[in-house]
Parts: C-alpha cells; sequence; structure tokens
C-alpha cells in the first residue's frame, strides 16, 4: 500500500487494477490535488483513483475482451495496443500492462482451480474469467465488495495453481496419514501446437508447494487441463 501524499491524499493501491487509491481526501486543497494528479472512479472497484502513465483500454474493450474460455485459438492479446491515453478518457478506461509484460501462454484458465498467493488457509477457488490483455483473473463468487458486486480482478501472478490432493506423512503422535492440497510453485510447458482449431500444449509442474514425499521430481507432474475439456487456454 502506498503512504500518505499531500494535500490531505492516501493512497491505497488495492484493487489491482493499477491505479492508486485516493482513501482519503480532505478539505478544498484535498480536493485540488486530486485534480491535479488526475484522480478519476476506478470502474474496477468503484474508488477514486490516480491514473498511471502508459497504455489504456477502454472499459468496454476490457469487458468484451474477458472470456470464459479454457483453450487458446491465437496470441492476439501480445499485439493489443491502446490510443486510449487522454485525460478525456480515464473516466472510462482501464490501464494494461505493455505487451512485453503480458502472460503469452496462459496456465492457469477458466475452469482451473487455485488458491490466493499469501492465503495461509489454502482455500480452494475456482477460476471464472480471465482477460489475458490485462493479465487479470476472475475467481468465482470473490466481489470487489458487499456495496458493488462486479467480480474482482486477481494478478495473474497472485495465484498458485491447484494439482491435487495427496498423501502426506502423519503429524508427530499420530498415525493417520495427511491430506494435504499441492500447488504449483514452478512449472514447464511442452511447445505448443496448432491442433485443430486451437494450440494444444501440457503443462507440468517441476516444483510444488508443499513438496511432495518422495517425489525425485525426475519424471515431471503433469497437471490436466480442467475436467470440462482437454484442451489449453485461450
Amino acid at each position: 500500500m502506498g503512504g500518505a501524499g499531500v494535500g490531505g491524499l492516501r493512497a491505497l493501491n488495492i484493487c489491482g487494477s493499477g491505479m492508486a487509491c485516493a482513501g482519503e481526501m480532505s478539505g478544498v486543497e484535498g480536493l485540488k490535488r486530486a485534480a491535479e494528479l488526475e484522480f478519476v472512479l476506478c470502474p474496477v472497484c468503484f474508488r477514486m483513483r490516480r491514473v498511471p502513465s502508459g497504455l489504456r483500454m477502454h472499459w468496454n474493450d476490457y469487458i468484451t475482451s474477458t472470456t470464459r474460455s479454457p483453450v487458446t485459438r491465437n496470441t492476439n492479446h501480445m499485439l493489443h495496443k491502446s490510443s486510449h491515453n487522454t485525460k478525456l478518457d480515464h473516466a472510462v478506461s482501464i490501464p494494461i500492462p505493455p505487451p512485453k509484460d503480458r502472460i503469452k501462454w496462459w496456465n492457469i484458465v477458466p475452469g482451473d482451480k487455485v488458491r490466493i498467493r499469501g492465503d495461509k488457509t489454502s482455500t480452494l477457488q475456482e477460476v471464472y474469467s480471465v482477460n489475458k490483455i490485462a493479465n487479470h483473473v476472475f475467481l468465482r463468487g470473490i466481489r470487489v465488495s458487499e456495496k458493488h458486486q462486479d467480480l474482482k480482478p486477481f494478478n495473474y501472478s497472485h495465484l498458485q495453481l491447484f494439482v491435487d490432493h495427496f498423501e502426506f506423512p502423519p503429524k508427530p503422535g499420530s498415525d493417520k496419514p495427511q491430506i494435504v492440497p499441492v500447488f504449483v510453485r514452478r512449472w514447464k510447458m511442452t511447445t505448443p501446437r496448432w491442433n485443430g482449431d486451437h494450440l494444444h500444449w501440457t503443462r507440468y509442474a517441476v516444483a510444488t508447494d508443499p513438496s511432495l514425499p518422495g517425489w525425485d521430481k525426475t519424471e515431471p507432474l503433469e497437471v490436466p487441463w480442467p475436467a470440462n475439456t482437454e484442451q489449453p487456454p485461450t
């Protein structure tokens, strides 16, 4: 989170949109500074947020480019460049990363199970949809807030893919094996190949969290695509 700003402004980057939130605005001077620093209503979390420089996408384009498809038919999201850089567009647009910072081959797709990094409970969440231009992942049922019921966007890098539940040795003092959810820490993939109407590859875990007991890693652990499809990500 950002620190306190000038003129009574406090910047809090909490929604994942890439815009710094104006959590506090005190008095006339604060409002003036908000205008000078280009604070606008964020279309993702509906808070006043500071507009960063760089590429932007119109909110309507953001919605239409968000997909629930788990398959990859092209890599056009790597080519997208925005022309929405004027002040007039800030209220109806969202910042997006440059192509060099986007994920080319998505190994987290709609239908996958994931956990949010830092969640000590390892609660499993289902991927509902993704926006590949913005590196955003939407999880089923996780809303922006009670007031704003839109799904909250998470950055791709903030999630870990669920592999499966595995049997671990018993805890000290117990004779019952533990059943533990295991997540991908590091992965690799085969070379994408054109397969009819989509690109296909196989994804493997080469390191897991927690580490699997007895796994010597000579054989990578294949992570199947979501059960409703044998195809790879869009």
